[in-house]
């Protein structure tokens, strides 16, 4: 009597693990395009949101914003330059922390966009200021 043995080939085994992983890969590719999105998200809710709103509450306690020397640490801290603020709350406005890709936001006042106020800006996922992945607050997308 002639047995058969049910087992798989070589051939078998590696075709299915060729696409498993090209399975994989596809899954990969769209987490990280996803987390690239979020990042986005983040900063502009940090730019057009909670950092503006944190600058007008400056500006509403000291009819001024800080100026650019002072920049966004005087979100955090009483600045030490002048002008000083009138009216600062002991525990101060809002803790800046760095954008999504571990960089500083930036900060100009009076602003080259926005004369009267503020320029704030994210150097975005290629960590450069001045190019077209800048999220600002001087223009919306």
């Amino acid at each position: 009597m002639c047995r058969r043995n049910h087992a798989f080939t070589l051939i078998e085994i590696m075709i299915v693990v060729v696409l498993m992983s090209l399975l994989a890969g596809m899954v990969g590719l769209r987490l990280i395009k996803n987390a690239d999105r979020t990042k986005v998200r983040i900063a502009k809710t940090m730019v057009n949101g909670t950092l503006r709103q944190a600058l007008e509450q400056f500006y509403l306690d000291n009819h001024s914003y800080p100026t650019t020397d002072q920049g966004l640490q005087a979100l955090v801290e009483k600045p030490s330059i002048g002008p000083e603020p009138m009216d600062y709350p002991e525990d101060g406005y809002f803790e800046v922390g760095l954008d999504p890709w571990d960089m500083p936001y930036q900060y100009v006042c009076p602003g080259v966009h926005n004369k009267n106020r503020f320029d704030l800006w994210s150097m975005g996922p290629d960590r450069q200021s001045a190019t077209v992945d800048d999220i600002v607050n001087w223009r919306s997308k």
